[in-house]
């Protein structure tokens, strides 16, 4: 469910939009190389991220009929069902913005593969939310020392 084959996503979204010289260039390199422009790649990734949260949302609300005392058991899976779904979304946008395909099995998931995700879903979540939290949590970080120095001393 959250692997993206890189060559069928670029041809689904490219399909009847470019010549198929276009599209073989696109997978064989990557969408700018072929020629698309900025502009069309972007029209494209907001239609990838509307498809995608409107299947998270209609899926998460499915989950979440029961209601009541039902719904403590459905938040576990709502939530693996939506980080699946940032990491498809998050496969797609990287396939249209140049990447190569992406290895996501756990055996051949290597570091470098890793920091690119969680690169990926930091700037997701929105990297001023993560700057606040790291600044937060330094200067808790830097009181605490503080008190421990004088206590020391």
């Amino acid at each position: 469910m959250v692997k993206i084959d890189r060559e069928l996503f670029l041809r689904k979204e490219l399909r009847g939009k470019y010549s198929k010289e276009v599209i073989e260039k696109a997978i064989n390199h990557n969408p700018a190389y072929a020629g698309i422009s900025v502009d069309d790649i972007n029209k494209i990734a907001r239609s990838c991220i509307i498809a995608e949260r409107n299947k998270v949302t209609a899926l998460s609300a499915a989950a979440g009929l029961p209601g009541g005392f039902a719904m403590f058991g459905t938040v576990p899976a709502d939530l693996a069902q939506y980080f699946a779904h940032i990491l498809r979304i998050l496969q797609e946008l990287i396939y249209l913005y140049g990447w190569q395909e992406l290895s996501l099995n756990s055996e051949e998931l290597n570091e470098e593969t890793k920091n690119l995700i969680t690169l990926f879903v930091g700037i997701m979540f929105g990297v001023n939310g993560a700057v606040s939290t790291i600044n937060k949590i330094a200067g808790q970080v830097a009181k605490q020392v503080a008190k421990n120095f004088h206590k020391k001393h």
